[in-house]
């Protein structure tokens, strides 16, 4: 005879699971996956993720770069140098603010990143057939997910 029916947090607590280990493996093996589905177009995932940012219409500022993307402004910045070096984006004068400045992407970034954006497409497509659960509620979770982690950030709550 089976026991009582355990709740979700309990089999991943018997499994030493929680949220936060859950979401570091998902990362793992969504970077694998853009990593194939990249790696005939020279970017890697965290590329992609920072030329999709940059390619926003109006340029982006490094911090408004930095907190979009949810990290310190000092770790973007050997990053935002290299897409520079490679010649993918550019940094062109802040139009308010003289002492700052914007990036974009030059014309072979935007074509890298057009590139780029039809094999994430293509894997997103397969994650998403692969679901047991309609996409849109991932999704939805996921952008909770940041809101939640956003506001602890924000209230200093973060140890």
């Amino acid at each position: 005879m089976a026991g009582p029916r355990r709740s979700t947090q309990e089999r991943r607590q018997q499994r030493g699971r929680n949220a936060a280990f859950s979401l570091f493996i998902t990362s793992g093996l969504l970077g694998r996956l853009l990593e194939e589905e990249l790696d005939s177009s020279g970017l890697t995932p965290n590329d992609l993720g920072m030329l999709s940012a940059i390619g926003m219409p109006g340029g982006i500022t490094p911090s408004a770069l930095a907190e979009q993307l949810g990290v310190r402004q000092s770790t973007l910045t050997t990053r935002i140098q290299a897409l520079v070096d490679r010649r993918l984006v550019r940094r062109v004068s802040h139009p308010v603010d003289g002492r700052s400045y914007q990036l974009e992407l030059t014309a072979a970034g935007t074509r890298a990143w057009e590139d780029a954006a039809a094999a994430l497409r293509a894997s997103l497509s397969r994650i998403e057939r692969a679901l047991a659960v309609p996409i849109d509620d991932v999704e939805e979770a996921l952008v909770e997910l940041e809101r939640a982690l956003r506001a602890t950030l924000e209230d200093g709550t973060a140890s």
